[in-house]
């Protein structure tokens, strides 16, 4: 992403994926901007890990956090 005020390591969440397959993204930085896919380089971090009391395997969040 060749945008100023986006700098690589930058994270952000999914929010929607349009029907041109665009991520749109809230950004850590307080911006929305979509990402492209084949155009801009980013990456899905594994998802979190949450503990249950019951001993079953850790839950996730419903949205995909990425980091560019």
């Amino acid at each position: 992403m060749n945008e100023q005020g986006m700098p690589p390591g930058l994270k952000g969440i999914v929010k929607s994926v349009d029907d041109a397959g665009q991520l749109h993204m809230v950004w850590e930085n307080g911006r929305f901007l979509a990402l492209v896919p084949g155009a801009d380089r980013f990456h899905r971090l594994p998802e979190p890990q949450v503990e249950n009391p019951a001993g079953k395997e850790g839950l996730s969040e419903e949205t995909d956090e990425m980091e560019r």
